[in-house]
């Protein structure tokens, strides 16, 4: 009967120890995100988008399968209506 008792300690003591490793590593990582996201937010702040180079544009452009190239002609039309109206 030790025999099983012993095993039963390892066990315990191996789960134990295996518990509290996981607990670290979750805590870790959210630290480390939590990070990340408060570095993220704080350089939103002075974030400005720049227009696209023309070869930023054909790139994009290329990208696009037949149904991308669609909705964006789509879209172009719809600009090109809006200002039209005004």
């Amino acid at each position: 009967m030790t025999a099983t008792n012993d095993f039963q300690r390892i066990v315990n003591t191996l789960t134990e120890e295996m518990k509290d490793q996981i607990d670290n590593d979750i805590t870790s990582i959210r630290g480390t995100t939590t990070e990340q996201e408060n570095k993220s937010s704080a350089g939103a702040a002075n974030f400005e988008f720049r227009p696209l180079t023309g070869e930023e544009k054909d790139e994009f452009i290329n990208s696009l399968d037949a149904r991308g190239k669609q909705i964006l002609a789509d879209l172009a039309g719809g600009a090109k209506d809006s200002k039209d109206s005004k």
